[in-house]
């Protein structure tokens, strides 16, 4: 997203705000969201992902390579090709389901 198109000030207001929502879609959804910051190489997840993943500890957001720590092996490589579909802007959107270890060791 542009965030000079949006209105939404700088980078570091438009990621405080969908910090906020995505918080707000864990506490309401049973789905899991979250933000990528391309440019920063950080992911932002709302804070029940975080509790359930082991992600407390890296404060508010990580790097793609402590996220990549976390997925089943198997699943890997097709979230990495979607991620980086992603980074190419060949596509907008990341959808997919993949498995994850939890806080716990278990998928």
């Amino acid at each position: 997203m542009d965030m000079e198109k949006t209105g939404m000030g700088t980078g570091g207001e438009a990621i405080s705000l969908f910090r906020n929502v995505l918080n707000l879609l864990g506490i309401s959804s049973e789905e899991y969201f979250f933000l990528w910051d391309i440019q920063a190489e950080r992911i932002y997840f709302s804070e029940n992902v975080r509790r359930k993943y082991a992600l407390l500890d890296h404060g508010d957001s990580c790097t793609l390579d402590v996220w990549r720590s976390l997925i089943y092996p198997q699943d890997l490589s097709a979230l990495l090709q979607d991620l980086d579909d992603l980074r190419r802007g060949v596509r907008e959107d990341h959808s997919m389901s993949y498995r994850v270890f939890n806080r716990a060791g278990e998928v």
